[in-house]
């Protein structure tokens, strides 16, 4: 299963890890360890969450305000915004 960023989400991940580690030094780690673990969740439960728009789903994160917004496409690549909840 391949999983790509978008561009414009990739920044915004950079960003709000940045962000979170001038908060707290290490944050921004836990942060980015729990992007992978919703995106690992995404790839166990492809259809689990709530569809927002046509194709486009929404999956919270556990531990911070954001979610990541996904698309299937040709049931092997998806794409990841994130969006703050």
């Amino acid at each position: 299963m391949r999983v790509r960023f978008i561009s414009p989400a990739k920044r915004e991940v950079l960003d709000a890890i940045d962000y979170y580690n001038d908060q707290r030094p290490g944050l921004g780690i836990e942060l980015a360890r729990e992007i992978r673990l919703t995106t690992k969740r995404i790839k166990e439960h492809l259809f689990a969450w709530t569809i927002i728009d046509e194709n486009i789903r929404c999956c919270p994160t556990n531990w911070f305000p954001y979610s990541l917004l996904y698309q299937i496409y040709k049931q092997r690549s998806y794409y990841y915004c994130i969006d703050a909840s």
